[in-house]
This record gives C-alpha cells, sequence and structure tokens, in this order.
C-alpha cells in the first residue's frame, strides 16, 4: 500500500514529509508507476538516489519508486489531509526524477 511505502521513506532523517501515489504509466496507460513526493528538512541535500537506494535497502524492491520528485510543502485540505489527486495533477516534470532514465539498478534480495 501506499502507506507502507510512505512509512520506510518516512523513516530518512532528511525527509519532513512524503506522499506515494500511482501515475498513468506512459508506456501503457491501462497501468500506473509509483510517484514520490518529499518535502526535505530544511537545509538537507537529500538526493532521489538516495532516497531509491535507502528504500531498496529497507524495504521490497518493488516499493522503489519509478518517480522521485522534491517539492516546498505539501497540498493540503481544510482538514490537513494530503491531497494526492494535486501531486498527481502535477505529473512528471522536468525536475522530476526518473529511475529508468537514470542508471540507478534496483537490486532484488
Amino acid at each position: 500500500s501506499m502507506f507502507e511505502v510512505e512509512a520506510v521513506i518516512d523513516r530518512l532523517d532528511d525527509v519532513a514529509d512524503v506522499a506515494a501515489f500511482g501515475i498513468t504509466s506512459e508506456e501503457l496507460e491501462s497501468e500506473s508507476e509509483l510517484m514520490i513526493a518529499v518535502v526535505r528538512r530544511s537545509g538537507s541535500t537529500l538526493t532521489p538516489e538516495a532516497v531509491a537506494r535507502f528504500v531498496n535497502e529497507n524495504a521490497p524492491y518493488f516499493f522503489v519508486p519509478r518517480y522521485i520528485t522534491f517539492i516546498d510543502e505539501m497540498p493540503r485540505n481544510a482538514h490537513g489531509r494530503i491531497q494526492k489527486e494535486d501531486l498527481r495533477s502535477a505529473g512528471v516534470t522536468s525536475e522530476t526524477w526518473d529511475r529508468d532514465a537514470s542508471d540507478f539498478e534496483v537490486t532484488r534480495a
């Protein structure tokens, strides 16, 4: 579940907030890819590769997100719930790290 992915990433000291959600795959419209949005703690230099490596070392390999984006603040509703639809609507941008376009390799333990 997305909650489980978020719980793993939330264990990183440099992560202030995280949201995991599915985003439509460019390759196959009927499929979704895992994307996470991360708010870093002030002064953090956390990289997408470090997040992916941490997830790969601390969770099942399929928890490693395809896309990682860093944002300044999570969009929230009046009740404080993260508005994942707003994040999903923003989609993949030029600032989004794409695991498949990088040299990162997921290891299956």
